[in-house]
């Protein structure tokens, strides 16, 4: 599906998308069309051996929301084997929400929720789950002023975190991390994973891990940030 148009709605009424069958590509894209709704699919990885394949990709949108949706993602569980294949991914998109989304991504590099260059996001409320290296739950690049409350994160190999807030060439800073329940395992599998970002707020989540060499909040160059209240 392609929305090439404002206020559109896409509700699927609980029917299957299934996407990158026969080729790599994405369920559902928006390009630059503002206050979408895609809501109530179930949108399933056809191929495991596709990669760079995103489930929900929006660029340039604002005021868009993804809602009671189940999304299935795959990719190869091989050593070495990226297949970038993720869930939600918002690029340059302010002011969306992204709520009540059951989220299971199986391929490495796999992110569940990814948002890049944006503001003003609310994500919460979704189940997700990750089981591949270097795949994060929910990852926030160069973006700011993120809510993400109430989402119930697992991840289950190496290097894979459930919340990742960093920078590349931007900022990452003033976001809001509340009531999330967080479980990982997997060497360096960082529950909450913070990188040069500034004044965040971290309070009311429950963080559990079985990682070795691994903290439940690590912070790497951040400073003026808000921690308290929280069950690690």
């Amino acid at each position: 599906f392609n929305i090439t148009s404002n206020n559109v709605t896409l509700d699927c009424k609980e029917y299957t998308i299934t996407y990158a069958n026969s080729s790599t590509g994405y369920a559902v894209k928006n390009f630059g069309s503002n206050s979408s709704i895609v809501k109530n699919c179930y949108i399933q990885q056809g191929y495991i051996n596709r990669t760079v394949s995103f489930a929900v990709y929006f660029l340039n949108s604002s005021n868009s929301s993804i809602l009671n949706n189940t999304i299935v993602t795959l990719g190869s569980a091989s050593t070495g084997s990226t297949t970038s294949n993720r869930g939600i991914m918002f690029v340059a998109s302010n002011f969306s929400t992204i709520a009540n989304n059951r989220i299971n991504s199986t391929g490495r590099d796999g992110h569940a929720v990814l948002l890049s260059r944006s503001s003003n996001a609310n994500v919460s409320s979704n189940i997700i789950r990750t089981q591949n290296r270097f795949t994060y739950g929910v990852y926030s690049l160069d973006s700011l002023y993120q809510t993400i409350f109430s989402n119930n994160i697992t991840t289950l190999e190496q290097s894979s975190y459930g919340i990742r807030i960093t920078i590349s060439t931007g900022k990452a800073d003033y976001n809001n991390l509340t009531s999330n329940l967080i479980n990982t395992s997997g060497s360096r599998g960082y529950p909450v994973y913070l990188y040069k970002t500034n004044n965040n707020t971290l309070a009311g989540n429950i963080i559990q891990t079985n990682s070795t060499l691994t903290e439940g909040i690590y912070l790497v160059g951040s400073s003026g940030n808000n921690i308290s209240s929280n069950n690690i």
